[in-house]
C-alpha cells in the first residue's frame, strides 16, 4: 500500500506542477496579447492625432488661399467697374478663374481628407488583424502547450 499511496502523490504533484505551467502559459500569453494590442492602439491613436494636425493644416492653407483667391478677385471686379468695357471684361475671366481655383483648392481639401480617413480606416483594421493574429496565436500556444505537458504526464505515468 506505502508504495501506491507513494505513486498516487507523484502522480497528484505531476498533474499540479502541468495545471500551474499551463495556467501561467496561459496568463503571459493573454498579458502579452493585450500589451500588443494596447500597443497598436496607441500606435493608432498617435497616427490619427498625426494626421488630424495635416488634414487640419491642409483645409487651413485651402481656405486661405479660397480666400485669398476671393479677395483678389473682388479688388479686381471692383476696378473693372470703374475702368470700361475692356477692364471689365477682363476682370470677368479673373474672376471667374480665381472662382475655379478656390474649388479646385476645396476639391484637393476634400480628396486629402478623404485619402487621410481611408488611410487611417486601413491602419485600424491592419491594427484588428494583428490583434486576432496575436490572440490566435495565443490561444494555439496555450494549446500546444497543454497538449505538450498531458502527452509528458501520460508518458510519465506509463514509465512509472
Amino acid at each position: 500500500m506505502g508504495f501506491l499511496s507513494s505513486l498516487k502523490r507523484l502522480f497528484f504533484a505531476t498533474e499540479s506542477v502541468a495545471k500551474s505551467t499551463v495556467n501561467k502559459g496561459v496568463e503571459l500569453a493573454k498579458e502579452k496579447g493585450q500589451e500588443l494590442a494596447q500597443e497598436g492602439k496607441e500606435a493608432l491613436q498617435h497616427l490619427d492625432e498625426k494626421t488630424s494636425g495635416f488634414r487640419e493644416s491642409v483645409a487651413q492653407k485651402a481656405e486661405e488661399w479660397k480666400d485669398k483667391a476671393e479677395d483678389i478677385a473682388e479688388k479686381v471686379g471692383d476696378l473693372a467697374e470703374n475702368a470700361g468695357d475692356k477692364i471689365a471684361e477682363a476682370g470677368h475671366k479673373v474672376w471667374e478663374k480665381a472662382e475655379d481655383l478656390a474649388e479646385k483648392a476645396g476639391d484637393i481639401a476634400e480628396k486629402t481628407g478623404d485619402k487621410i480617413a481611408e488611410t487611417s480606416q486601413q491602419v485600424w483594421n491592419k491594427a484588428e488583424d494583428l490583434v486576432e493574429k496575436v490572440s490566435h496565436t495565443a490561444t494555439e500556444t496555450t494549446d500546444s502547450t497543454s497538449e505538450n505537458i498531458h502527452t509528458t504526464a501520460t508518458e510519465s505515468t506509463l514509465f512509472n
